[in-house]
């Protein structure tokens, strides 16, 4: 299935508008779209579709799609519909969406710290302890918390 645009030339100024008023519900793309937005300090539609791939058209299409959450099971599916929908690399669209849920969890305080850099950093971090998991036999306590210790 390929990706057709949805709406005519007289209908875009209301499909923005539209998208413009999801960008506070976080079920929708838009969103999303609009917290990388402000996460990366990008001003226009146009900049950001460029950033996703995509044209201010498609990306509109795109912001008025449901937002699959990234811990569901079927969230790689849902992402290949929405980017075949809505004329994005599905990559792209996947990595965006984990990013910004990502950011969006932190504290208010931590994602002004959150570079590029110290996300690569910490996933990297995070990589690491998935393939070496935490001895508890060392007398640490669930989560490697000497606190939580057994007696």
């Amino acid at each position: 299935m390929a990706a057709f645009l949805i709406m005519a030339n007289n209908d875009s100024a209301l499909f923005e508008l539209l998208a413009s008023r999801l960008e506070d519900d976080p079920e929708f793309v838009a969103w999303a779209l609009a917290r990388y937005r402000d996460y990366e300090v990008i001003r226009s539609w146009s900049e950001l579709a460029t950033r996703v791939g995509t044209t201010p058209e498609f990306l509109i299409q795109l912001a008025l799609c449901k937002r699959p959450p990234s811990l569901t099971q079927d969230f790689a599916t849902r992402v290949r519909q929405i980017a075949e929908f809505a004329a994005v690399d599905a990559a792209v669209l996947a990595n965006l969406l984990r990013q910004v849920e990502f950011l969006h969890s932190l504290p208010s305080g931590d994602r002004s710290a959150a570079t590029p850099n110290t996300l690569l950093a910490a996933a990297r971090d995070r990589a690491e302890s998935d393939e070496h998991p935490r001895d508890d036999s060392r007398g640490l306590g669930e989560g490697g918390n000497p606190d939580a210790r057994q007696e």
